[in-house]
């Protein structure tokens, strides 16, 4: 029987909040150290620039 990804509930990095999904709406970050981690759409917003700071130049 194969899961359902739909059935898989995600946890926010930086506040704790869930929900089922992966949500739409929400940002999925690499990062090198800590591995795959998934910010609400809340702490996104509210952490763009430092996301933006990890783009590499060449996105610019």
């Amino acid at each position: 029987m194969v899961d359902d990804p739909a059935d898989e509930w995600f946890s926010c990095a930086v506040c704790g909040a869930s929900a089922p999904g992966p949500p739409i709406t929400w940002m999925f970050d690499n990062d090198r150290r800590r591995g795959g981690l998934w910010y609400c759409e809340r702490c996104a917003r509210d952490n763009v620039r430092a996301v933006e700071a990890k783009l590499d130049q060449d996105w610019w």
